[in-house]
């Protein structure tokens, strides 16, 4: 009997766990230079503003990213930003990373009954922080934000799964940033 409550108790979390909000962010800060504080600015204030969903941050470092999925370790994970160096991306390995993350944390659960109109029950909100200038010169919208959107169901063809938003900063060298719905 113990054993049946605890099962049903484990199911109920599992659902209620995949109900909530997802907020994943995504940071190249590689050549971000004098924007990192902006960066760790606008990421706690973006966090802040999303108090029901649930949180994923990765931030790439090549072999060794730093990743927190504990709302609460935001802010400590973005103060490494200005302490560590900030290696080059290897895109190929944060494109697997992620779409494993968001597997290993069922942010998405029904995969293969997710359609543009329906199949995702929560908002899945994704958010790149990039070079402006790397971006577009590498193509970065090729080998990075389509893959985890293809790859997931959140995007099909020309249109986004109606669920999901995906926003790119764009920083450059002028300390100018853009803020781009992508689509």
């Amino acid at each position: 009997m113990r054993i049946f409550i605890t099962l049903i108790l484990l199911s109920a979390s599992l659902i209620v766990h995949s109900q909530n909000d997802v907020l994943l962010i995504y940071i190249d800060a590689s050549e971000s230079g004098s924007q990192l504080i902006q960066i760790q600015q606008d990421v706690n204030k973006l966090v802040e503003s999303r108090k029901d969903s649930e949180v994923y941050l990765f931030i790439s470092k090549g072999e060794s990213p730093i990743v927190t999925n504990d709302r609460n370790e935001v802010a400590k994970q973005l103060r490494k930003l200005r302490m560590v160096t900030i290696t080059a991306p290897d895109y190929l390995k944060d494109v697997r990373f992620l779409n494993n993350a968001i597997l290993e944390n069922n942010y998405i659960s029904n995969i293969n009954n997710i359609t543009i109109d329906n199949g995702l029950d929560n908002q899945f909100e994704i958010h790149f922080w990039f070079n402006e200038e790397d971006y577009n010169s590498l193509s970065l919208n090729k080998k990075m934000v389509d893959p985890i959107l293809f790859s997931n169901k959140l995007k099909f063809k020309n249109n986004q799964q109606n669920n999901c938003t995906a926003i790119l900063h764009l920083s450059n060298d002028s300390d100018s940033n853009k803020i781009i719905t992508y689509e």
